[in-house]
C-alpha cells in the first residue's frame, strides 16, 4: 500500500512539473506573440492628422524619383533627390515607427548643399513589401539591400558614399559597417542610435510581462522577436577608422543616455575619428527634438497651449482627426516653421562631411 502511495505521489509531482513547464512554455510563446504584434505589427500609409512635414509640402522644390529594391522576399521603395551638381550621396535610415518623409527637413537641407540624397521605406513600412518591420534589428539587412542596389546603379555607385540614420537607423547605419558591402562608406552620423537593440528589446518585454520577464526571456531568443540582439554598434564603429559623428540627446527617454545610447559606451569605442555632440538645452535635447531649432520648439510649444484653448472652447474630450484639421486651419499651422532644424547643428555636420569625402 505504501509504495502504491509513493508512486501515486512520484507520479502526481510528474504531471505537475510537466504542467509547470508545458505552461511556462505556452506563456512564453504568447507574449512572444505579443510583443511583436504590439512593437513591429506592419505600418502602412494612413491619412491622420501630423504636425510633420510631408512631400507634398514641398515637393514643388524638392523634385525625387523613386526606385524599389529588394531586401531579402519584400520590395522596398524609396526615393533619390538631388541635382546634377551633387558632391555625394547620403543614405538615410529612418527610425522604428517613422518612414522616409519623417527627415523631409533634413532631405532638404542637405540637397540644398548640393548633395543626394537617398531615403526608403524599411520592411513592414507604407509601400515597402513585408507582413511586419519584424524586429528592431531589420534596419540592417535592410540598409545592407540598399547598399547593394547603390553598388549596382551606375549614377549613384559613383558618387562618394555617407550614412545618415535615428534611433533604430542609428543603430543601423554603425551596425552595417561590421560588414564587408559597407567598404565603400565614407562617413556616418547617427542620431539617438542605440548600441544593442538588446537592450531595448528587454525594456519592453519588461513593460509587457512586469516581473515574469526573467522567467519568460529564454522563450525569446533566437526568435524574430530578438534576432540580431547581440550585435552591437560599437563593434561596427570599431571595425573601421572612417569619421563618425554620435549626436544624442541628454533627456532621450527613448534611448537612454545613460544605459542604452551608443555614447554611453565611449570607453569601448577603438575609432579615433569619432566625434561626439551632446544636446543638453531643453528645445533640443529629446529623441525627436534633438532635429530642432530653438524656435521650432517655442513655436510647438504655442501650438500645444493653442490646442488646449481650442478643446476647451469646443467642449472636446478626444480630439479627432476633423478637430486637429479644424483647429490646424483655423490657426494657419506653419509645417516647415514647426520642423525647423538646428542649423547650427546641421553646418556642423555638413562641414563634417564634407571634410569626410574630401580626405
Amino acid at each position: 500500500m505504501e509504495k502504491t502511495l509513493q508512486k501515486h505521489y512520484r507520479k502526481t509531482i510528474v504531471i505537475m512539473i510537466s504542467l509547470l513547464i508545458g505552461i511556462n512554455i505556452l506563456t512564453g510563446c504568447a507574449i512572444t506573440n505579443t510583443l511583436t504584434k504590439r512593437y513591429f505589427s506592419r505600418i502602412d500609409r494612413r491619412d491622420n492628422f501630423s504636425m510633420l512635414l510631408t512631400y507634398d509640402d514641398v515637393k514643388a522644390d524638392l523634385p525625387r524619383r523613386e526606385i524599389a529594391f529588394f531586401s531579402g522576399p519584400n520590395e522596398l521603395v524609396g526615393a533619390v533627390y538631388g541635382n546634377a551638381e551633387t558632391i555625394g550621396l547620403v543614405v538615410i535610415v529612418h527610425g522604428h515607427g517613422g518612414d522616409m518623409d519623417t527627415y523631409i527637413p533634413v532631405i532638404k537641407f542637405l540637397v540644398q548643399n548640393n548633395w543626394s540624397v537617398m531615403a526608403y521605406n524599411g520592411t513592414g513600412v507604407n509601400d515597402s513589401g513585408g507582413e511586419s518591420r519584424n524586429n528592431l534589428f531589420q534596419a540592417v539587412p535592410d540598409l545592407l539591400a540598399a547598399l547593394l542596389y547603390i553598388k549596382n546603379n551606375v549614377q549613384l555607385g559613383n558618387l562618394p558614399l555617407v550614412l545618415f540614420g535615428h534611433s533604430q537607423g542609428g543603430f543601423a547605419v554603425c551596425s552595417v559597417l561590421n560588414y564587408a558591402e559597407s567598404a565603400n562608406v565614407k562617413a556616418v552620423v547617427s542620431f539617438a542610435g542605440m548600441n544593442r537593440t538588446k537592450d531595448i528589446v528587454d525594456k519592453y518585454g519588461r513593460r509587457a510581462a512586469g516581473i515574469f520577464y526573467p522567467l519568460l526571456r529564454p522563450f525569446l531568443d533566437d526568435t524574430d522577436f530578438t534576432s540580431g540582439v547581440n550585435q552591437s554598434a560599437i563593434n561596427g564603429i570599431n571595425s573601421t577608422d572612417i569619421p563618425i559623428m554620435l549626436v544624442q540627446g541628454a533627456e532621450d527617454k527613448t534611448v537612454l543616455p545613460d544605459s542604452e545610447a551608443i555614447t554611453h559606451f565611449m570607453d569601448d569605442i577603438l575609432n579615433t575619428n569619432v566625434k561626439t555632440v551632446i544636446l543638453s538645452d531643453e528645445w533640443n535635447s529629446g529623441h525627436h527634438s534633438i532635429f530642432w531649432s530653438k524656435d521650432t520648439y517655442i513655436y510647438r510649444n504655442e501650438l500645444n497651449s493653442s490646442l488646449e484653448l481650442y478643446r476647451e472652447a469646443h467642449n472636446i474630450d478626444v480630439l479627432t482627426d476633423n478637430d486637429l484639421r479644424s483647429w490646424a486651419y483655423e490657426n494657419q499651422l506653419d509645417r516647415v516653421r514647426a520642423n525647423g532644424l538646428n542649423m547650427c547643428l546641421f553646418d556642423q555636420i555638413n562641414k563634417f562631411l564634407l571634410n569626410a569625402i574630401i580626405d
